[in-house]
């Protein structure tokens, strides 16, 4: 709560007033002591339908050819995964299929956002970039992503596509080649 103080000014003689924030004790409900209809669930962004056999591994090693750590965690203060230019942190607790799209999405920001357009994108249209690229790489080995949902969450609208389209399909382009050949490569290595 803020509220105004009075306080006399000797010197003047007028009163000024100032404003002080204070905190007032109030009641908080539980959803358990509630009653009506059931609060709806979360959208599920995370799941990923088919299975990606070695492709893990494989973008681990390509995002580290980057010179980009990837780190495995148990909690982050929000989403699956993070990326802060040069490491990735992504939930542990994930499996195979949801830890590649999720590196997937934060190589995509670490490729598309530099310091620079860190600075003067907005959010919304990073993470569009970033998801949307991860969705294009995770169709094209035959994985099904939440995306749509994903982006519904940003307000993402047709306009905001159409003015990242070449720049998410360039950088979808990028990985899915450096995918298919560091996975030619061990295949070849293996058959040597």
């Amino acid at each position: 709560m803020k509220i105004k103080k009075r306080q006399e000014d000797t010197i003047e003689g007028d009163e000024a007033k100032e404003e002080t924030v204070i905190f007032k004790v109030v009641y908080v409900w539980d959803v358990s002591q509630t009653e009506g209809r059931p609060l709806p669930e979360a959208p599920d962004t995370i799941s990923v339908e088919g299975s990606i056999s070695d492709l893990l591994l494989v973008i681990e090693t390509i995002i580290r050819s980057h010179g980009i750590d990837i780190e495995y965690v148990t909690h982050l203060s929000r989403g699956y995964g993070m990326s802060t230019m040069g490491h990735i942190k992504i939930l542990s607790t994930l499996n195979d299929d949801e830890k590649f799209h999720v590196l997937t999405h934060e190589f995509a920001h670490e490729l598309l956002h530099g310091h620079q357009e860190r600075m003067n994108l907005p959010r919304k249209i990073k993470e569009l970039e970033a998801e949307a690229t991860a969705y294009i790489v995770c169709r094209h080995f035959s994985l099904d992503v939440k995306a749509p949902t994903y982006l519904a969450l940003y307000r993402v609208e047709e306009v905001d596509i159409k003015n990242s389209l070449e720049r998410i399909l360039s950088t979808a382009s990028r990985i899915i080649k450096g995918i298919v050949k560091n996975r030619e490569g061990n295949r070849l290595a293996k058959a040597a």
